[in-house]
């Protein structure tokens, strides 16, 4: 039960990219319809294409741009997103699942010890990520205090993968 992101930004850039470029089509053909001047004058495009050549820079430059656009659509499309739902272990062949945010503010929670004053979680594939504020204890002590509480709390949710804990402590005055 692992639910990936829908690639939205994406998905609206080059939906976006295309209905200009359709609009743009279809004025260009109204206007010409109608016999107006068009928008992109053809004779003055063809006549710098023709004097531009292959091993121009700017063709190289677009050309390499586009391939890097090309290649980075074909990532997103292929490659799996993050995850929006985290499975966690679940008996009897149920399903069940909490959300990245929920996982983050369970951890989160737990990490807020007494010897710390405020604690930010974040939560990747295979890390947890601890940064903690504490004016009180030594940086070792409120580290290790916060890493316990923090497996503790992820012994309680059971999540199918077990992350990889680090605390950073940032001293305050």
């Amino acid at each position: 039960m692992i639910r990936r992101s829908r690639r939205a930004m994406s998905s609206i850039v080059v939906a976006l990219l295309l209905i200009a470029g359709c609009a743009l089509v279809a004025t260009e053909a109204f206007q010409l319809l109608n016999g107006q001047r068009p928008l992109v004058e053809y004779g003055l495009m063809a006549s710098w294409l023709h004097g531009t050549t292959w091993n121009s820079p700017r063709v190289l430059i677009a050309a390499g741009g586009l391939g890097v656009v090309g290649l980075w659509l074909l990532l997103k499309a292929v490659l799996p997103g993050k995850a929006l739902i985290l499975p966690l272990v679940s008996e009897e062949q149920v399903s069940a699942g909490v959300t990245r945010r929920g996982y983050a503010n369970a951890l989160q929670a737990a990490a807020v010890v007494p010897t710390a004053d405020s604690a930010q979680v974040t939560v990747s594939r295979r890390r947890v990520r601890a940064v903690v504020k504490s004016s009180l204890g030594t940086p070792d002590t409120v580290a290790e205090d916060v890493r316990t509480a923090v497996t503790e709390r992820l012994a309680t949710i059971h999540p199918l993968r077990a992350p990889r804990v680090s605390v950073k402590v940032k001293e305050q005055a």
